[in-house]
């Protein structure tokens, strides 16, 4: 299975938006589409749709980074049309070149435009016969979030199922017994709304079926081809036919979502409508037909990614498990995997009541069986590139990584080791809300610590007790590293400002001394991205760590994909660049060469020289070279974890 998941792993499908670098509004549009699309790593333990999303920007004068077609099989593009683009000639000749390159490789791409300028339709020869999303109101496409959402849904659901031009069915499952009629009343309005205000269509009741057929074949075969939306009202746990409909919507594995509008007390809730994701109609459809879509298109995918990882003995469940999974799997099969994240142990335990023999997995718990890493504290080194725009790699993107990378080491029993301060939305601030999460999962005590944060001098001086007591509560552990012994007649209980060289040379000898101490308390590391310049230290902080990991042994994971100083490192192994363009890059900042020249008049240069002749040897892995280069440059999220994970699991060993 682990050779599976880990060479040349390509995902179902990937979203790309495209916008001009003067768009306004571009990188917010990308932030919220990833997080509708992928996961929101500020909500860690809500569930996401696992879809990767990327962005491609640029305008006349900087280059337009490019799609790349060899990470994901099925390429569903958002082209942003506003004013910029449709006057840029660069967009129009990378449109071209795009729409050559689909032709050429062969690629299954689907490029949706976005009209947000009055003259968009006319933005390029070859999108004249392509039909664009258009909203109310062009320019504001947040505006318009709701409808926008419907659509992309919409496309999506059709692009991954290869349905084209079918439209999407919705079933809608009601009760005609109620005494108010609200079931009724409510399944017209929708149906209605369907028809005229969205491009999906519906099954309402027996007017839909054709004379002279069964209706009880008819409407299984309905419930088949649709998905499914219950509206509960007082009376549809009583109603037959309704719960033959859930049923069969069970069955068969249909996405399926339940909205209540219940008056007063139901004596009975049909059990099965339970394990599916449901709300309230507040009298605006748009939402309830938004969480359906979202649904379908999550169970659609989960699927495809399930479906390519999974071995023969293992059956794949696209929705999290429940009793009634027992009466549609194999029987033959003792290996269920289902998608993040996990059940609850209280959960588990039921279905192990009920068939013992079967196992229930996540794509991530199936790689941490059998893995131990209590005796070995993993340290992540990470800071965001200066380059994420060659790559197509946002903040989202890159929170997300370490959310998921950090959320498995966790569950492998381990603990996270990071030397940073504690700036408002900074990466500490992620890790604490993780390691409060995996607490209350867990349900430990507040002396068990998963994450130990070291923060060196001058930067300790700021903590307070309330921000200690804060990150104590979230089984954080901070450390607070005195100044290096070159601050001689500094009164080192007054924050130094880095405004001067020699101030940053005190400022870099304290961040050298907070990241030995922190090395010589872990026994691997990980690198993910890192600044090239800008930096308060003598050398570019994931650059040092990197030295220290390497000087004492310890194994290193270089997460390439993502760019910074750790892209650069993979460079250098594989021979793209010299040892002189790290100094060049952090060159670009004009203190840089006199810092490097007060570091040597106080007799301690600053040596870049140890990185001359490194090789993936030097990274002691445990990992088999082809992967550790698949880690060199992937930027698939399942993918990085799962080979982290091995390479953890095998230095645990």
């Amino acid at each position: 299975m682990e050779e599976r998941m880990h060479v040349k792993m390509k995902v179902p499908l990937s979203v790309y938006v495209l916008y001009h670098k003067s768009y306004e509004e571009g990188a917010q549009i990308y932030s919220e589409i990833y997080k509708l699309l992928c996961r929101d790593s500020q909500r860690p333990s809500f569930d996401g749709l696992d879809i990767p999303v990327y962005y491609c920007t640029g305008n006349d004068d900087v280059a337009i980074n490019e799609i790349d077609t060899n990470r994901t099989k099925k390429i569903f593009v958002l082209l942003l049309v506003d004013s910029h683009m449709w006057r840029s000639c660069a967009w129009k000749d990378y449109v071209t070149n795009l729409i050559k390159r689909q032709k050429q490789e062969e690629i299954e791409m689907q490029i949706c435009p976005v009209k947000l300028s009055k003259y968009a339709f006319d933005f390029h020869q070859d999108l004249r016969n392509v039909q664009f999303v258009q909203l109310p109101l062009d320019s504001l496409l947040l505006d318009n979030w709701e409808e926008f959402q419907t659509i992309l849904f919409d496309s999506l659901i059709r692009f991954v199922k290869g349905q084209g031009v079918d439209k999407v069915n919705i079933f809608i499952s009601h009760s005609k017994k109620d005494s108010d009629c609200l079931g009724v009343e409510r399944a017209k309005e929708l149906r209605d709304y369907l028809h005229g205000d969205t491009k999906l269509d519906s099954f309402f009741d027996v007017n839909d079926i054709m004379a002279g057929f069964r209706f009880d074949k008819q409407i299984e075969e309905k419930v088949k081809h649709s998905i499914l939306l219950i509206l509960f009202t007082n009376t549809y746990s009583s109603r037959e036919w309704c719960r033959r409909e859930v049923l069969a919507a069970k069955r068969n594995r249909i996405p399926t979502i339940a909205v209540f509008m219940v008056n007063g007390m139901v004596g009975r809730v049909f059990p099965y409508i339970g394990n599916i994701p449901s709300t309230v109609y507040e009298g605006d459809w748009r939402p309830v037909v938004n969480l359906l879509l979202r649904t379908a298109l999550d169970q659609y995918h989960e699927e495809l990614l399930l479906e390519g990882i999974k071995q023969d003995d293992t059956e794949i469940l696209p929705f999290h498990p429940e009793a009634y999974s027992f009466s549609i799997l194999d029987k033959r099969m003792v290996k269920i995997l289902y998608p993040e994240p996990p059940l609850g142990m209280e959960e588990l335990d039921v279905l192990r009541d009920i068939n013992s023999d079967v196992e229930f997995y996540t794509p991530m718990q199936y790689r941490t069986l059998e893995m131990d890493l209590k005796n070995s504290p993993v340290a992540i080194s990470v800071s965001e590139g200066n380059d994420l725009d060659q790559f197509g790699i946002g903040e989202e993107m890159f929170s997300d990584l370490l959310v998921e990378l950090c959320r498995h080491i966790l569950i492998a029993k381990g603990k996270i080791v990071y030397g940073g301060d504690l700036r408002a939305n900074g990466y500490t601030e992620l890790f604490k809300e993780l390691s409060f999460q995996y607490g209350q999962y867990e349900k430990s005590g507040n002396d068990t610590i998963y994450f130990t944060d070291y923060v060196s001098w001058p930067l300790s001086l700021n903590i307070k007790l309330e921000d200690e007591n804060d990150y104590c509560h979230s089984r954080v552990k901070l450390i607070k590293v005195g100044p290096a012994n070159t601050c001689v007649g500094i009164n080192t209980n007054d924050f130094l400002p880095p405004n001067t060289v020699e101030n940053l040379y005190h400022w870099g000898c304290s961040l050298t001394k907070m990241r030995e101490e922190m090395e010589s308390a872990v026994k691997a590391r990980i690198l993910v991205g890192g600044r090239k310049n800008g930096f308060k230290g003598s050398m570019a902080g994931v650059l040092e760590e990197f030295i220290m990991a390497k000087r004492m042994g310890h194994p290193i994971y270089l997460v390439g994909g993502l760019g910074g100083i750790t892209r650069m490192l993979v460079e250098l192994i594989e021979g793209e660049r010299t040892v002189q363009s790290f100094i060049d890059a952090a060159n670009e900042d004009a203190l840089y060469g006199q810092l490097m020249g007060y570091y040597k008049s106080q007799g301690q240069p600053i040596d870049y020289s140890v990185l001359e002749g490194l090789s993936i040897a030097d990274l002691n892995t445990g990992l088999c070279e082809e992967k550790v280069r698949t880690l060199f440059h992937s930027t698939n999220i399942m993918e990085i974890v799962s080979i982290v994970l091995e390479g953890l699991k095998s230095i645990a060993k």
